[in-house]
């Protein structure tokens, strides 16, 4: 078995169906792949349509997360969530909504797979990106393969892409280098763009943190830290669909928590052993950027002082030594939030006020 797709499912019935078709326009032989949908509790016609497609294509498999999996789940948030968090849901039965850390975990326990790729199941692949893709992967052996991807709204889908090779140029580093050299998270932390070596994962015993939301930050970075070889790609071969009602595009105030515990994660990491300098410095300008995209969420959706506040410190109380570098603006930065937080949310919103003001005298 080459490759192992993992797919969780949760009420995506109106485009589950476009995302397996395209799977199975990648010019590979059924025998070569499987494709692992997890059911995150999904509730419409979901299972239904990939039962249907399962007819014609019997490399699909359908699971259930495990009962011990979720109780892991429910413990892991509990431990990390401040006391007032919302209660999480019921998670007894084994079709029960869970989020996609978990079902993603559990796909890769189950997975055969030489290398794994995560798909969305609001997601598209273009055309045949995958043979090019995978072949790269099994002639270099790299633990991850980086390729390209495009984002595009609902409305703007409307045919069959094929994969676009824009640069025959490769990137092949090590993990550090290409860390430090060409990860860039204001592009977005995707681990969907990624070809994972299985091996790789399990040696290396990475996983994503169960039942939190932004997960893919933290697991994203650790993967590049601890790869020997990156093999970086320029092939257009990712649909990243846009949807309004998506987790990623809705800011709740466990969204908000969740997000905490990705920075503090990511935090985490540059405790890892023998990292040299020069990457401890690139992984604290990428938190640096985390984090003040946390603020803007905070000043930006949450009107509430007490809500804010909340947030503050749930972040304090998981980070309680963080601390930016890099420059004089995020030394500031760095000195005013642990002296002063909620001051420093008040000037940030009130800058924020300032500069809106401007824009619209100035239209």
């Amino acid at each position: 078995m080459r490759l192992s797709i993992i797919i969780p499912v949760c009420n995506v019935e109106q485009y589950i169906g476009p995302c397996l078709e395209s799977i199975y326009r990648q010019g590979l032989s059924d025998k070569d792949f499987e494709v692992i949908v997890v059911n995150d509790g999904s509730t419409d016609n979901s299972m239904k349509v990939v039962e249907e497609i399962q007819e014609r294509h019997k490399n699909i498999s359908q699971i259930n997360p495990v009962q011990t999996t979720i109780d892991e789940a429910v413990q892991t948030t509990q431990e990390e969530a401040v006391q007032t968090t919302p209660t999480p849901p019921n998670l007894g039965g084994e079709t029960e909504h869970v989020g996609p850390s978990v079902c993603r975990n559990e796909g890769m326990d189950k997975a055969k797979g030489e290398y794994v790729l995560f798909v969305d199941s609001d997601d598209l692949l273009m055309d045949n990106g995958l043979t090019i893709l995978l072949k790269k992967a099994l002639d270099t052996s790299a633990d991850m393969l980086v390729a390209d991807f495009m984002r595009l709204k609902d409305e703007e889908i409307n045919s069959v892409y094929d994969a676009q090779l824009s640069d025959t140029h490769v990137v092949d580093k090590t993990g550090l280098d290409y860390y430090v050299e060409d990860y860039d998270p204001g592009v977005g932390s995707f681990i969907w763009r990624i070809l994972y070596k299985r091996t790789f994962l399990n040696d290396n015993h990475i996983r994503l943190e169960p039942g939190v939301y932004y997960e893919d930050i933290p697991f994203l970075q650790e993967c590049y830290l601890k790869a020997k070889r990156v093999i970086g790609i320029h092939l257009l071969y990712y649909i990243y669909r846009i949807r309004q009602r998506s987790c990623t595009y809705t800011f709740a105030m466990k969204n908000a928590l969740d997000y905490n515990t990705a920075i503090a994660n990511s935090w985490r990491l540059t405790e890892m052993d023998n990292l040299p300098e020069r990457v401890v410095t690139q992984q604290k300008k990428n938190i640096y950027l985390f984090f003040n995209y946390a603020v803007d969420c905070i000043i930006g959706v949450f009107r509430d002082p007490s809500e804010r506040k909340k947030i503050v410190d749930d972040l304090i109380k998981k980070v309680p030594d963080l601390r930016f570098t890099g420059g004089v603006g995020p030394k500031v930065v760095s000195a005013l939030f642990r002296a002063m937080p909620y001051t420093y949310i008040r000037w940030r919103l009130f800058n924020t006020k300032v500069r809106n003001w401007i824009r619209a005298r100035l239209g």
